[in-house]
């Protein structure tokens, strides 16, 4: 089970998940990052999740590597939406860890 960073939000040229996973992902080619910000040198790994029906993009970001979760917005109605469903999975887990000790 990971731990959550309830209050815990990263700023997109951060490269690391909060566990400390290197997030790095191949090298942009020289001929491309004009599309990209000014400083981008790199592909980010970082998981952007989705959640249908409560907004239009990346409600959180998920590390590939320790599964980790972290808030793209740090308060409002995104914020609160993402917090009761991580609230959800968590009690899901705690279940169905207790099915198997049973």
């Amino acid at each position: 089970m990971t731990r959550r960073h309830n209050d815990y939000t990263r700023p997109l040229g951060d490269y690391t998940c909060p566990n400390g996973c290197d997030l790095h992902g191949p090298s942009i080619p020289k001929e491309s990052r004009q599309h990209y910000s000014k400083d981008a040198t790199h592909f980010s790994r970082m998981i952007g999740v989705e959640i249908p029906g409560l907004y239009d993009g990346v409600c959180y970001w998920m590390c590939p590597d320790c599964g980790e979760r972290w808030h793209r917005f740090a308060d409002g109605r995104v914020y609160d939406a993402v917090q009761k469903e991580w609230e959800r999975d968590l009690v899901y887990q705690v279940r169905e860890a207790d099915k198997g000790t049973r």
